[in-house]
């Protein structure tokens, strides 16, 4: 089995890696995206319940303990992604979150709303606070690294090189936007323009953290409101 996984070539390494890492989601979003199309959408899509969001955690753990072992063995080291924690690239971060916010705002309000005025009702309702704090925390640091990591950095790494940026990039978008489908039509005027605005800065400025901070910090704001405080329970 080691010398089967060291003899991959690269193009399969790379179809097994995103395989087990977002193979999974990306079936159980296409299968929720028929919510909108069979009628059977009557709540946010949005809306998380805990038990889902403790199944992606664990699945999340434990894809990336299998994928460093695969990686490992073919030689990948961690330092080649360029994860550089320190405060300078925390506020980048945070500067990054702030404008990915403000590109989400725009494309709901100019595009989303207009376009699809029915199905925007669904994403105002307010959402049934189920989820525990510390539970949102380790998950929004867990998921915000997790999907950075092989979505962004290893398709750079493996893909922009061998073929092209403009390659890397719609492989990397495309991976993000299918994962993300169970949102409904939203995804599409919202996770487009990050991913590019993402991937873009990787490919620019070669650091990790920055990205992986964002994210992580955009789950938690996208979860609050769905936290279970003992005034709210």
């Amino acid at each position: 089995m080691l010398t089967i996984i060291r003899r991959l070539s690269p193009l399969t390494e790379v179809s097994v890696v995103l395989t087990i890492a977002f193979g999974r989601f990306i079936v159980s979003s296409l299968i929720g995206l028929t919510d909108f199309f069979t009628g059977d959408l009557s709540s946010d899509p949005l809306a998380t319940d805990p038990d889902d969001l403790n199944a992606i955690l664990l699945y999340e753990l434990c894809a990336s303990a299998l994928i460093a072992v695969i990686l490992g063995l073919r030689g990948w080291r961690i330092r080649q992604f360029n994860i550089t924690f320190s405060l300078y690239t925390s506020l980048a971060g945070l500067g990054l979150m702030l404008v990915d916010i403000a590109l989400y705002t725009v494309s709901v309000g100019w595009i989303f709303i207009p376009l699809f005025p029915d199905s925007a009702a669904l994403y105002s309702e307010s959402p049934v606070p189920t989820l525990g704090v510390t539970s949102v925390i380790v998950f929004s640091v867990v998921n915000g690294c997790f999907e950075e990591l092989f979505v962004v950095g290893y398709v750079y790494l493996t893909l922009a090189a061998r073929y092209s940026m403009g390659v890397a990039m719609f492989i990397s978008l495309s991976i993000r936007l299918l994962y993300h489908l169970y949102q409904g039509p939203i995804a599409i005027v919202t996770i487009i323009p990050m991913g590019l605005l993402f991937f873009y800065l990787y490919a620019r400025y070669r650091r990790l953290w920055p990205l992986m901070f964002a994210h992580g910090l955009l789950d938690m704001y996208g979860l609050w409101d769905e936290i279970c405080f003992a005034d709210t329970c």
